[in-house]
């Protein structure tokens, strides 16, 4: 019987291999260091180890101060950057090492490095586990799916209330996450998303900027309706 370890090594050995067959990116200009502009992606970029992408990750997590700050092109670059990641064997077992099942179960999380600007955590996943609806107050996020399959479903929130003075959601996004895809969120898209594993499923997360203690007050938990209104994408919602 393969245990979850060996699926984890096994999936990411996977998920290298298919990330060394991609050809081409959008292009990129680089600092003299090798970093990539944040405006731009990473064509021709070689594979980068742990500690390069980490370097990369904060310098592209600086661009959050500037007033421009083109958030959908910021998620686009970090999942360039995360394609590039090498997983060898002992890197991966280093990452996902350790747990302590702090929820009392799974899914388990994990940060794995954070900074004030930015964080990388791991999260892994039973079949049948779940994350309920929920918020990045002020947030991007880049998730990379290594091994397993996921469900997720992203909402925007809209400003109107329903007809029975409820929040109101739409749903932007609802697609199966296997090794080698990505999710992405925005403040102003899909911040609101839920995500349910069909099979036992590891994930890699970069969030920009992370959990502080006046975003962590603003977290909430969501519940919706079943249906939809009216046959729409839009869903009646609530706070838990």
């Amino acid at each position: 019987m393969i245990s979850r370890r060996h699926a984890l090594v096994m999936g990411a050995k996977g998920v290298a291999a298919l990330m060394a067959s991609v050809t081409a990116l959008p292009a990129c200009r680089t600092s003299a260091i090798g970093v990539p502009d944040s405006s731009s992606g990473l064509a021709g970029s070689k594979r980068v180890d742990w500690t390069v992408f980490l370097e990369s990750l904060a310098a592209m997590a600086q661009q959050q101060f500037s007033s421009d700050w083109d958030q959908q092109s910021h998620v686009r670059d970090v999942q360039a950057l995360m394609e590039l990641l090498e997983l060898d064997e002992a890197h991966f077992d280093a990452l996902y090492d350790g747990y302590s099942s702090s929820m009392g179960g799974f899914p388990e999380l994990n940060s794995i490095h954070e900074t004030e600007h930015f964080e990388v955590a791991t999260v892994e996943f039973d079949a049948g586990d779940s994350i309920p609806l929920h918020n990045h107050p002020d947030m991007t996020g880049v998730i990379q799916c290594l091994v397993g399959a996921v469900r997720v479903e992203a909402f925007n929130l809209l400003d109107e209330p329903s007809a029975d003075g409820k929040l109101k959601l739409k749903r932007v996004n609802d697609a199966v996450l296997r090794p080698g895809d990505f999710s992405t969120l925005t403040v102003a898209s899909g911040n609101i998303h839920a995500l349910v594993a069909e099979e036992h499923t590891a994930l890699l997360d970069v969030f920009t900027p992370p959990y502080n203690k006046e975003r962590k007050r603003r977290y909430r938990w969501y519940g919706r309706s079943e249906k939809p209104i009216e046959g729409s994408d839009v869903f009646e919602a609530w706070t838990l």
